[in-house]
């Protein structure tokens, strides 16, 4: 039996192949097994943005919240996921509940003023100097 790592490696490969069911179900089993390393959900979680598999995306994204010691990045990611879905209400608290956590972080700062001065909440949200805050979480897709 392969370690929690190489499945989740392999899980990436073969969706890279295009077994994606079957890509997903080594993904998803690695998380499982080894839910405190922050790799195994990182690949999971990029690959179900790059398939637009957004509603499990988030979900892994808010799993990975719980299960590793997040830093604001993390928060960032699964806010802009809840953004691209059209769920800014749940963006908004999530990076809320981030700056409570992490106080100095300039980044979720910038991220939450972008989700509540977004005008045209039907696209992804950008912070004050009109970055996507989503660039994180499209960046992983990408690297799929």
């Amino acid at each position: 039996n392969p370690t929690p790592e190489l499945e989740s490696k392999l899980g990436l490969a073969e969706v890279r192949m295009g077994k994606v069911s079957q890509g997903l179900h080594h993904l998803w089993r690695a998380v499982a097994n080894e839910p405190q390393k922050e790799p195994n959900h990182d690949r999971l979680i990029s690959v179900l943005v790059a398939l637009n598999r957004l509603p499990e995306a988030a979900e892994a994204a808010e799993r990975k919240l719980e299960l590793v010691a997040p830093a604001p990045r993390h928060y960032v990611r699964a806010a802009a996921i809840h953004a691209r879905l059209g769920q800014w209400e749940r963006a908004g608290r999530l990076l809320q509940a981030a700056l409570e956590r992490f106080p100095e972080a300039g980044e979720l700062r910038s991220a939450l003023a972008g989700v509540r001065a977004e005008p045209d909440q039907t696209k992804e949200p950008t912070g004050p100097s009109g970055e996507a805050i989503g660039r994180t979480a499209a960046q992983s897709a990408e690297s799929v």
